[in-house]
């Protein structure tokens, strides 16, 4: 037996022989600080020498600081098509200043917003660039940086843009060196002149282009304003967004007032100045040729790599066709096009339909002479019509198989809500195929398409066009109302049409690439089939029947294969009354059109409304002529969309549903061509349907004075027993229509009366002299006829008494030709007129004698007037006499020529010759002087 015990066995006792023993104390060992300072201490002797030796690295390896490059401008270069440089982001003017030249404000707007501690630090703001780490720490990535002016200078002249911490230690590096180089007014003096204000490099040039001003005579708002846009030239222009540019400039003036250059009151008096009120055009313009151009690449930029051509360095390659450019720039500013005014705009997308390279853009009418707004790729409008074949009819082709046969029917129609609707042209057109509604641009059929597609559906469909409104779709959506697009949208989407159903984004840029020639960009094309190419296939058809023969084809080429829409947009109903409009006045006008190679989106309107300024419906043409211009000009003729093996074409009988075959020897009119999907084309072969049509039965009563006419319906009889087919025909000719003559004994016809009741009356007065009457059947959309159903006149008693103002002539009643006249009229063509005399005859006892005036009265313009006769002069026996000089009075308040020897008698006797020519007044008067003188 093993007589070692387990511990637990050595250590269990009975209970008198347990003795109470002390509990044993645990101890530790003391921490050795000495040995964790040795190691803090080793490791930090290792960073510091790791950070001297990365450190001695950035500073070996640092590039090169010309000193003279930093104060040119460094700006991007645009490339065309085939690689020539078109263009330099800093544009064709360039004003350079020295620091002397600037306002005080403007340095202080400067340094407070840029760099606050820039005349007093060595190049490198510490403490930014400390809460610059931790900014990016926290987002874990590099989102900004605590840059000063001199990095700043540096990054836009020596360095590149890309955000890396090898960059930035760089940038730190050079910064302090060049602040041993150059003083701060160099460096601040350097800075302001190569960076960019938006279409200028320099404030001495954004001075001129801002204000017409120069940059020593900026006021504070002004200084304020250029402060602000450099952070972000392409979005504080205000020119292009006043309200980012607001923002932007207020902001500004907060931060004068935190850094103690402006006071509170002087930024709150500032802000209140609206930023259009400082704006002054100048004589400068920055022209080029290519600047909407410019402006579209300078957007694509940004939105692709976040990089900003405007502040950065980059080699830009783009699509630029500049033969196409320069030929759409006359089309917009040449006179090439006739516009009604100077405010009405056009804009349009000219781009390859295969790839989506935009060849040539117009931006807008008087656009290319600066970064103004670019209508061709920013905002957008309501597109009108254009829409119904993207969200209305292709979604039903790929989701329904529906051929261009599809049947709507076009009748009255009211949207879900109750709320109706019309078509353009306010009428109905009863059944019609697909083709043939979009080609006349029916909205009845559009929304209902729409409807049966569903709005899920057909926003799906869109979006792969590059389409998001970003909201559901209500009903509206379907005619083109709801949010706005812009040509280049439309011109991609469509392009995807003539692409057989591949979508590819229309697009500018192809590479970009920096100083080094590192690719910082390039396209990939897409290719991405968004639908299938039946579909596309189906609507090339349907939208080239549109421009050969509906209402697209204003902008039809012969011998070019284009296909097009129309659009219209109209004004709210509130705009109208607002501003006095005409219930008629268009918004919008849109023309999108393809070829097999090219595809071009047009829009014309006015960029603001007023009672002056809308859009009229006479200037729709103006769109389709762009249109035609530029494809006549570039499109090529005898080409072919690509075709589908999945879709057959068929020759169908025209206006029959469910559709069926035209049988052999159909007329060419009763037809149409029709494409299917292929396995849903009919197989059926119609009937030549005959109509035929039986004239009323009809019946001429006479009541009194009047005629009753009373006629039996007659139902059109067709040559077919298929009760569906029946229905068809019965409903695509339209209403029965009857027709009513009136017959003269000579066979002479008249119509009386067209239209689909069964009754007609006339007075005797007017259809007494008909011998009888002829009834014929029509068709309202047929030009089927019936023979004539003739009935007698029943009034064939003598005439014996006529109406008023008519006599009984060889037994008819004919109106009274009078053979006297009353007194004062005389009888002209055989009716009585008033006589009118000669000038200077009246008429008397019905017949014009010279006017006759009484005595001491003249003829004057045909009436009698009293003789006035001249100064010296009177009336005696009815003509002016020169008065003899014995019998001139003295006039009151005159003196006698001292030359005469004047008496009181002769005075007298002057005053009584004649006393009844003197008035009594004039006489007392005259007498009075006579007193006065001889007292």
């Amino acid at each position: 037996m093993n007589q070692t015990q387990t511990p637990s066995r050595q250590n269990k006792k009975t209970n008198s022989e347990k003795t109470k023993q002390p509990k044993r104390k645990r101890t530790f060992k003391l921490f050795n600080w000495r040995v964790f300072v040795g190691i803090l201490g080793g490791l930090f002797l290792v960073a510091v020498a790791l950070g001297f030796y990365i450190l001695n690295h950035f500073i070996e390896t640092r590039p090169t600081i010309d000193v003279e490059s930093l104060k040119e401008v460094q700006s991007s270069v645009m490339y065309d098509i085939n690689g020539e440089v078109v263009a330099n982001f800093e544009g064709t003017y360039y004003e350079p200043i020295t620091y002397d030249q600037l306002a005080d404000v403007y340095i202080d707007a400067v340094v407070a917003t840029e760099d606050a501690n820039f005349f007093v630090h060595n190049g490198v703001d510490v403490k930014r660039i400390a809460a610059s780490l931790i900014s990016n720490i926290v987002a874990n990535d590099i989102v900004g940086g605590g840059s000063t002016i001199t990095q700043q200078l540096l990054k836009s002249t020596t360095l590149s843009s890309e955000q890396t911490y090898e960059r930035k230690i760089y940038e730190a590096i050079l910064a302090m060196e060049l602040e041993q180089i150059l003083t701060k007014e160099e460096i601040f003096e350097a800075y302001v002149n190569t960076i960019n204000f938006g279409p200028v490099y320099g404030v001495g040039s954004a001075a001129r282009y801002y204000f017409n001003k120069d940059v020593s005579e900026l006021t504070l708002p002004e200084a304020a304003m250029l402060a602000g846009i450099p952070q972000l030239p392409s979005y504080h222009n205000p020119y292009l967004d006043i309200q980012t540019a607001t923002e932007r400039y207020q902001t500004v003036l907060t931060l004068m007032v935190r850094h103690d250059y402006i006071s509170e009151q002087d930024a709150t008096i500032a802000k209140q100045i609206p930023l259009a009120d400082l704006l002054e055009e100048s004589e400068y313009s920055n022209s080029s040729a290519y600047y909407t151009y410019m402006s579209a690449v300078t957007s694509e930029v940004v939105e692709k790599t976040d990089l900003d051509p405007t502040t950065q360095q980059l080699n830009i390659y783009t699509n630029l066709n500049t033969e196409m450019q320069d030929y759409a720039n006359d089309l917009l500013d040449s006179g090439m096009i006739e516009f009604p005014d100077d405010k009405y705009q056009a804009a349009f997308v000219f781009s390859d339909t295969k790839t989506g390279q935009v060849y040539a853009i117009g931006g807008g009418r008087g656009q290319n002479s600066s970064f103004g707004f670019n209508f061709a790729t920013e905002g957008g409008r309501q597109p009108g019509s254009t829409i119904k074949p993207l969200l209305d009819y292709a979604p039903g082709i790929e989701k329904y198989n529906w051929s261009s046969h599809q049947l709507f029917v076009d009748e009255e129609y009211q949207y879900s809500d109750g709320v109706k609707f019309y078509n353009y042209d306010f009428q109905y057109k009863g059944d019609m195929s697909m083709n043939a509604a979009i080609a006349d641009s029916r909205n009845v059929t559009a929304v209902k398409a729409f409807q049966e597609v569903g709005p899920a559906y057909a926003d799906q469909f869109i979006k792969k066009l590059g389409i998001d409104f970003g909201e559901p779709l209500h009903e509206a959506y379907a005619l083109g109302g709801g949010r706005e697009v812009t040509p280049l949208q439309m011109a991609g989407a469509y392009a995807a049409f003539g692409n057989g159903g591949q979508y590819n984004s229309p697009h500018f840029v192809t590479k970009i690439t920096d100083n080094a020639g590192n690719v910082l960009y390039e396209h990939t094309p897409e290719n991405e089939q968004v639908m299938s190419s039946a579909t596309a296939t189906i609507m090339n058809n349907m939208l080239h029947y549109s421009a050969t023969s509906g209402l697209a084809q204003r902008g039809n080429i012969a011998g070019m294969n284009v296909a097009a829409k129309t659009g219209t947009t109209t004004y709210a109903q509130e705009t109208i009354d607002s501003l006095g409009l005409p219930n008629n006045a268009d918004k919008d006008h849109w023309f999108v059109g393809y070829t097999p190679e090219y595809t071009m989106s047009v829009w014309g309107g006015y960029d603001t409304v007023s009672s002056e300024y809308y859009n009229k419906f006479a200037n729709a043409p103006i769109v389709s002529s762009i249109f035609r211009s530029m494809m006549s000009e570039f499109g090529s003729y005898g080409t072919s969309f690509p075709g589908s093996s999945n879709v057959v074409s068929r020759t169908v009988m025209k206006d029959v549903w469910p559709s069926v075959l035209a049988p052999e020897g159909t007329p060419a009119e009763e037809t149409e061509t029709a494409w299917f999907v292929k396995g849903t084309e009919p197989t059926q072969v119609g009937q030549q349907i005959e109509i035929s049509l039986d004239a009323p039965k009809a019946s001429v009563k006479l009541s009194g004075e009047t005629l009753n006419m009373n006629w039996s319906a007659v139902t059109p009889n067709f040559s077919t027993t298929d009760e569906e087919q029946l229905t068809r025909y019965q409903n695509s000719v339209g209403k029965t229509l009857y027709v009513v003559y009136g017959i003269t004994d000579t066979g002479e016809k008249t119509e009386l009366y067209r239209g689909d009741a069964l009754s007609y009356s006339g007075s005797v007065a007017n259809l007494g002299n008909y011998k009888q009457f002829g009834f014929v059947t029509a068709l309202e959309k047929n030009d089927t006829v019936s023979s004539m159903a003739t009935v007698a006149s029943p009034y064939n008693a003598p005439v014996t008494t006529c109406p008023e103002g008519q006599e009984l002539v060889d037994g008819a009643c004919q109106p009274i030709v009078p053979t006297t006249c009353p007194e004062g009229q005389e009888l002209v063509d055989g009716a009585c007129q008033p006589i009118v005399c000669p000038e200077g005859q009246e008429l008397v006892d019905g017949a014009c004698q010279p006017i006759v005036c009484p005595e001491g009265q003249e003829l004057v313009d045909g009436a009698c007037q009293p003789i006035v006769c001249p100064e010296g002069q009177e009336l005696v026996d009815g003509a002016c006499q020169p008065i003899p000089p014995e019998t001139q009075a003295i006039q009151p308040g005159t003196q006698p020529n001292s030359d005469q020897n004047t008496t009181e008698t002769p005075v007298i006797q002057s005053l009584f010759s004649r006393p009844t020519l003197l008035p009594r007044a004039t006489f007392w008067q005259q007498l009075n002087s006579i007193f006065y003188l001889t007292s």
